[in-house]
């Protein structure tokens, strides 16, 4: 899977914006627990809060559904916050993921970094954004229109793993392999699901985003 160029980006975050209501959307991030089965003398490592052994994948994944860069093999313990490996954290945290420059989100506006949607498990940081709590929303109405836009956008990464599960009805129970040949089938399936993906563009499923809709 090639490394997103900035090109690349800057057509995902207009597909974001057409399609999905969110303005200076480059991805949507999000992880995924992978069953496996137990790993001799390294099943602690890979337990899960939800009662099973599992690898993560955590993915970054544009407007239609694609994966743009994914980060596999991290214990399933681990809570999905930020991958450290180069592809997805690293590089996030010192700005090498080729981003696009500052874009205003009207014209004539002050320019606004491009951004990364994710959950509430995530942190909040310049290039990701997360949703208010419901603690800070209050009865707030920009702030429950904005958590509906992030939501709106978010999704595309939940509906992503949804499909390759469905395609790959090996996610559908556990790897029964090493957790390193476990990695690869990951990565394949990931690959081939891009692949496949590039046949509907955009997808049936997917509207134009109504312009005129107070949300």
């Amino acid at each position: 899977m090639p490394e997103p160029l900035e090109d690349v980006l800057k057509s995902s975050a207009s597909k974001f914006r057409d399609l999905w209501c969110f303005t200076n959307c480059l991805v949507a991030i999000d992880g995924k627990h992978v069953s496996i089965q137990c790993v001799i003398n390294e099943d602690s490592l890979y337990f899960t809060y939800k009662g099973f052994h599992s690898t993560v994948l955590l993915a970054l994944v544009d407007a239609e559904y694609k994966f743009m860069a994914v980060d596999t093999g991290s214990y399933g313990k681990i809570v999905m916050a930020m991958s450290s490996k180069p592809v997805v954290g690293e590089k996030l945290e010192t700005g090498t993921l080729n981003v696009p420059p500052n874009t205003p989100l009207v014209e004539n506006a002050v320019p606004m970094p491009y951004v990364i949607a994710g959950c509430e498990t995530f942190p909040l940081k310049i290039y990701l954004l997360r949703p208010y709590s419901k603690h800070h929303q209050g009865g707030d109405e920009s702030k429950k229109i904005f958590n509906y836009r992030l939501s709106r956008a978010r999704r595309v990464v939940e509906n992503a793993f949804g499909i390759l599960a469905s395609r790959w009805r090996v996610f559908h129970r556990s790897l029964d392999v090493h957790s390193e040949t476990a990695e690869k089938v990951v990565l394949a399936s990931c690959c081939l699901h891009n692949m496949l993906c590039k046949e509907r563009n955009p997808p049936d499923e997917i509207e134009l985003c109504p312009r005129t809709s107070s949300l």
